[in-house]
């Protein structure tokens, strides 16, 4: 019987590169399946979710897209009728993308037909499925290797006990976190919620127990959240305990849902997901295998894009006040041209009294750091918005168009119009 909730454990999975972008396998190969493919007509593709949310409307944008430029694609929704489940697990169908679909009946229909099917949720361990989904270990990665970055030593991760309720993609972003930080020695506090169900998170014995773990953690310490509605919760805790965010408890979320981002007092920082890639890799894969091609690989792992630093981790945490002062001006000021003697002069110590010292807390150059934070900000620009070249050069705080290309080609292995065209993701070589 096909179950969506995963098995308990985290997952483990062989890696397996996938070319036109950054990709790896997890699961074992699922057995290949047919096109239903007819001689006349355009392909009918059905797409199975219920979720109205962000993510899920930001894979449907790209569904349409790829049906408008093919030509050959019509896309029917089962959430508003267009299409029964039954017609879909006869057969009726040329190919099947699914979202938010916690219907295990439907599912396990479908697992016993022929028709090409993506998924672009993490379902389960050993899914029969082609998946495209987030490499939500890398999100973790992503987390720890940015808290590390702002100077924090104790290290806190807030996440779902697993005997209540089981998410694929939660076991893996806590051990993305957990084993990043492992690498250099650090074990993180871990706070688990274990309410029965996703409406009972506010259960007020678990807000308590939630508010007395923030405020006996040590500090100043940076805090995980599987998702941004646990970081945000973190965030409110903090502030009922009297303490303090970010100058205390640093917080970062998974997701980057605006609206609860921006509510937030202060702001959150998040990492976004990259929904419209995943829609777009879902959509290629699913027609190469309505056409005949080669099969995809069973796994295909999105990375994630870069984080959204907002109020909620804008704090550094370095031991020595000038470096944390020197690290807080230069990202501070990313969106303008900045140079190392204009950090001396903001700091008003020695050059190489600073240097030095920088160098050995964050094992970067006050100038490498300088570009980082250039580069960085471009990313988010050219992900985030439509910007010309040109515009974002200016607004990432460099001086000319050209030496944006070459740093940023530099730091992130590709063209400036290759990361926004791959969806922030860089070209890997075959």
């Amino acid at each position: 019987m096909f179950m969506v909730r995963a098995k308990p454990g985290i997952p483990r999975i062989p890696t397996l590169k996938y070319s036109p972008m950054t990709a790896k396998s997890r699961v074992s190969q699922p057995a290949p399946r047919r096109s239903g493919r007819r001689t006349r007509g355009p392909l009918r593709v059905a797409y199975l979710s219920r979720d109205v949310g962000a993510y899920s409307e930001h894979v449907a944008l790209e569904i349409a897209h790829f049906a408008a430029d093919h030509g050959n694609w019509r896309t029917l929704i089962a959430y508003l009728g267009e299409i029964g489940l039954q017609e879909i697990a006869d057969g009726k169908v040329d190919g099947v993308i699914v979202g938010h679909w916690e219907d295990a009946q439907t599912l396990a229909a479908l697992a016993k037909t022929r028709i090409p099917v993506v998924t672009t949720p993490y379902l389960e361990e050993n899914c029969p499925f082609a998946q495209v989904i987030p490499d939500d270990y890398a999100v973790g990665k992503f987390a720890a290797e940015y808290l590390l970055s702002k100077g924090y030593r104790i290290f806190a991760y807030y996440g779902m006990n697993a005997a209540y309720i089981s998410w694929p993609w939660e076991k893996l972003r806590r051990a993305g976190f957990i084993e990043t930080l492992g690498q250099r020695g650090i074990r993180p506090h871990v706070f688990d919620n274990a309410v029965p169900d996703w409406w009972k998170f506010q259960d007020d014995r678990q807000q308590d127990a939630l508010r007395s773990w923030i405020q006996k953690l040590p500090k100043p310490a940076a805090l995980f959240a599987c998702m941004d509605r646990f970081a945000y919760e973190a965030v409110r805790m903090a502030r009922d305990g009297n303490v303090r965010v970010p100058n205390d408890l640093a917080v970062c979320g998974v997701d980057n849902i605006q609206w609860i981002c921006m509510l937030c007092e202060p702001r959150l920082t998040s990492i976004p997901l990259n929904p419209l890639q995943i829609g777009r890799e879902a959509c290629r894969v699913l027609n190469d295998m309505m056409n005949g091609r080669p099969a995809a690989p069973p796994v295909v792992l999105i990375p994630p894009l870069p984080v959204v630093q907002r109020a909620s981790t804008d704090f550094t945490a370095f031991e020595d006040p000038d470096v944390a002062a020197a690290h807080h001006f230069i990202h501070q000021n990313a969106h303008q041209p900045i140079r190392v003697q204009d950090v001396v002069d903001k700091i008003l110590v020695s050059r190489r009294s600073l240097e030095m010292r920088f160098r050995a807390l964050t094992n970067s150059t006050l100038q490498d750091e300088i570009w980082q934070a250039h580069v960085n900000r471009a990313r988010q620009l050219l992900i985030e918005t439509a910007k010309p070249m040109w515009k974002i050069a200016m607004e990432s705080g460099f001086r000319s168009e050209t030496v944006f290309n070459v740093m940023f080609r530099k730091a992130a292995g590709c063209t400036p119009t290759a990361y926004r065209r791959n969806g922030g993701n860089p070209p890997t070589a075959d």
